[in-house]
C-alpha cells in the first residue's frame, strides 16, 4: 500500500497525539524538507480549512503540493488537478498526514490510523469513534496507549452528554 492511501486521523489538535504534533512528526518521516513557502515543499499533503471555490478547492479537501510557484504562492493537487494557491489563501492550508475525527466526516481512505490518546478520554464517546473507525475503506489500524477500560465505556454508553449552550438565553433575550 502507499503512503498516499494512508489517513491518520485523531480526536484533537492539541497533545502528544493530536493532529499539529502527528503532522510534525509525520512531515519529517514521510516528506522531510525545510519548508520553503510558508512551511510546505512539493510532495506535502495538505488540508484546506476553508472554501476557495474560485481557486479551485474547498474546506476538508486534502492535496499534494506538485509545485512552489517562487516564494509565495504553491500548485497543490486536490484530486482535479493542480490549481495555484495564492499568498493570500495559504493561511487556509494545514498539513493533512493527520486529521482530526471531524475534518474525516464525510471522507474515506484504503487505509486508516484511529489515533485514540489517553488524553481523549472524555471526548471519546461511540459517536466519534464510529465515525473515525468508518473512514476505512479496506485497512484499518487502531493506535491506544490508555486504559481499555474507557473505550469500552465510550462505545458502551448509548446517551449522548447534554449539550452545554446558551440557546435558550438568547432566545429569551430577543424576544
Amino acid at each position: 500500500m502507499e503512503s498516499s492511501d494512508i489517513q491518520v486521523i485523531t480526536p484533537s489538535h492539541r497533545g502528544r497525539a493530536g493532529t499539529s504534533a502527528l503532522n510534525e512528526s509525520l512531515k519529517a518521516v514521510l516528506n522531510p524538507g525545510t519548508g520553503q513557502v510558508f512551511g510546505y515543499d512539493v510532495g506535502d499533503r495538505v488540508v484546506a480549512t476553508a472554501n476557495h471555490l474560485d481557486d479551485g478547492f474547498a474546506n476538508g479537501e486534502v492535496g499534494v503540493v506538485t509545485e512552489l510557484d517562487g516564494k509565495a504562492a504553491l500548485k497543490v493537487d486536490f484530486g482535479q488537478g493542480p490549481c495555484l494557491v495564492p499568498t493570500k489563501d495559504l493561511m487556509d492550508l494545514k498539513h493533512g498526514w493527520a486529521v482530526t475525527v471531524h475534518r474525516s466526516q464525510g471522507s474515506e481512505w484504503p487505509a486508516v490510523v484511529v489515533v485514540l490518546p489517553s488524553e481523549a478520554g472524555t471526548m471519546l464517546n461511540r459517536p466519534l469513534i464510529y465515525t473515525a473507525l468508518t473512514r476505512a475503506q479496506r485497512h484499518l489500524s487502531i493506535v491506544y496507549a490508555g486504559n481499555a477500560g474507557v473505550i469500552a465505556n465510550a462505545i458502551a454508553s448509548l446517551t449522548e452528554r447534554p449539550r452545554s449552550s446558551r440557546l435558550c438565553e438568547l432566545v429569551k433575550e430577543a424576544r
